[in-house]
């Protein structure tokens, strides 16, 4: 059975951790995520699709395709 100083050790983000959610935050603000990275799905490779900011490491949602673009409605 865990200790309870264990326990509370995993309740709280390492200080490697907490700088990293800062860093984000700070990119985020200042830079909104412009420097990104569309990572497509490689199924040979295992590699699942991602998009990352090259700034500050963060993964980002996937933005979704736009309707009219792949119809061609413009």
């Amino acid at each position: 059975m865990p200790d309870i100083k264990d326990m509370e050790w995993d309740a709280y983000p390492s200080v490697s951790e907490a700088l990293e959610l800062i860093d984000q935050a700070i990119c985020e603000k200042n830079t909104e995520h412009k420097n990104a990275e569309y990572v497509p799905e490689d199924q040979e490779c295992g590699i699942t699709e991602n998009m990352f900011c090259l700034d500050c490491g963060k993964q980002l949602d996937i933005p979704e395709p736009d309707e009219d673009e792949l119809r061609g409605d413009r």
